[in-house]
């Protein structure tokens, strides 16, 4: 399975790392920002007592709300369901962030739980700037991880309980693996298993397997003279890193429910959301109309359908739909994950705030891609000029997108001269993981959901403007040496 390889060739870029350097930034990051705002959480969560407020902090309403029962549960009970009396299994939720957060039930406080969830911040900011060291100079990726640590949804669910701060550091450790470890049988496991944890932890990374096994053949098998043989035996290894983790909770959903199934929440994504937003784009009804017909048409009116058993009818009548109109579907698709990429931190955090602290002043949210898809240019306008300084976010993040998108041209003008063609490979990997969280995700988008694409996107948008600042600098040199 070993295979001799040369130390990984790099851009040019400085001197060696300096390991001192960014453990002091890091210190200074958690001393003085992220520690004095979870001490913040807890004085947050007596005044919420004090007002009558539920949840409290950490916990959040909805989404937060469930992995914390689930997670009661696991701890008190040792059963995984939203039931007060565990009688019906759950299988909308994965098992991975409840078990996290009743791991630290024992300790008597769930702020235990936040804290390590700041710690763990820390440590995806640090594991991003090993994988920026591949593609830049240190300088580059320090400020990529400080960019990214000071990014407020970051910080903001690095306090709360909700399962992104963990899922992205399963990620970016997942992708140091894959771009800077040298292949063997142990990375290939590691590569498997932190891929099962984090969909165990989000079902949305579950179909990541195969876009790692194609990147890990495109960087071994051309440029480190890998064998067919040794790649095949290298997915296998990395298949049963994945299934040893994955198949105990498939086998568990089959023996409680009778389906075989890993999750019901991309059936109730569909039904739910996406499917109904669809078809109110395409008719002008209400989404809730449209929900009561399509439970109608499933002979589902009043139950659960976040339940195994009834996903073949859920998934029956939302693809009956999106079939028959499959090109205005993926353009409604397509046009509705624009938010994922542009939608404002600040904002988001405001709403989250006004959530915790009823009385706080919340933003109106712009639908900016409602009147793009009615064509209704004199809205987008309106909406534009109410929300300036939130517009002037969502610029910013437009910019650091479609420089990331940039950066696979860039790297690969810069690479014809420098016959480094990995690196095209390498950054593309980038990119396709953006891509990856944001068209998975779809309509229903917002800044918590982008925070496993923000690594992969700010790495590739520095990396893009650090080449185009090479590239303009040898221009210049070539032409006043050609004068």
């Amino acid at each position: 399975m070993e295979t001799k390889t040369d130390p990984t060739p790099t851009l040019p870029k400085g001197e060696g790392s300096n390991q001192i350097s960014v453990l002091v930034v890091l210190t200074v990051i958690g001393l003085l920002l992220y520690l004095p705002l979870w001490l913040g959480t807890i004085y947050i969560s007596h005044v919420q007592h004090a007002r009558g407020i539920d949840p409290v902090l950490p916990t959040l309403p909805s989404d937060s709300y469930g992995y914390k029962v689930l997670a009661d549960n696991l701890a008190e009970h040792h059963c995984f369901s939203a039931s007060p009396t565990c009688a019906v299994s759950e299988t909308f939720r994965t098992p991975g962030y409840p078990a996290f957060l009743a791991a630290f039930d024992t300790f008597g406080s769930p702020f235990v739980a936040s804290f390590v969830q700041c710690l763990l911040a820390l440590l995806t900011g640090y594991f991003l700037y090993k994988i920026s060291r591949v593609y830049l100079s240190e300088r580059w990726s320090l400020w990529i991880m400080i960019i990214f640590l000071l990014e407020p949804s970051v910080i903001l669910y690095s306090l709360t309980f909700l399962s992104d701060i963990l899922f992205t550091f399963l990620i970016v450790v997942s992708a140091y693996f894959l771009l800077k470890a040298k292949p063997s049988f142990w990375m290939l496991c590691s590569i498997g298993a932190l891929l099962a944890l984090s969909a165990l932890v989000r079902p949305i990374s579950l179909f990541l397997l195969p876009v790692y096994a194609i990147f890990y053949f495109l960087l071994y098998f051309p440029f480190q003279k890998l064998s067919i043989k040794s790649f095949c035996k290298s997915v296998t290894v990395l298949c049963i890193g994945f299934a040893v983790l994955i198949l105990p909770w498939m086998i568990r959903n089959k023996v409680e429910t009778g389906t075989f199934i890993f999750s019901t929440v991309s059936g109730y994504n569909l039904f739910v959301y996406n499917v109904p937003m669809f078809v109110s784009a395409e008719t002008g009804q209400s989404v809730s109309s449209i929900q009561a017909q399509m439970y109608k048409d499933a002979g589902l009116t009043g139950q659960d359908i976040s339940q195994a058993q009834y996903q073949s009818k859920v998934m029956s009548v939302s693809e009956k739909i999106i079939f028959a109109h499959p090109f205005s579907y993926a353009a409604f698709h397509l046009v509705k994950t624009i938010p994922f990429y542009i939608s404002s931190s600040v904002e988001n955090t405001q709403l989250v705030i006004g959530e915790m602290l009823p009385g706080a002043s919340s933003p109106e949210r712009p639908a900016l891609t409602s009147y793009i898809l009615s064509h209704d240019v004199k809205g987008l306008s309106r909406a534009l000029s109410a929300q300036g300084p939130i517009v002037f976010e969502n610029m910013l993040w437009l910019i650091v997108t479609l420089l990331a998108l940039a950066s696979v041209c860039i790297v690969f003008w810069y690479q014809k001269s420098n016959y480094r063609k990995e690196y095209v490979v390498r950054t593309l990997f980038l990119v396709v993981m953006m891509l990856y969280f944001g068209i998975l995700t779809g309509p229903v988008s917002s800044p918590r959901y982008r925070l496993p694409a923000e690594p992969f996107m700010f790495l590739a948008a520095a990396l893009c403007i650090s080449l185009g600042i090479s590239l303009a600098i040898d221009i210049c040199i070539r032409k006043k040496q050609s004068v």
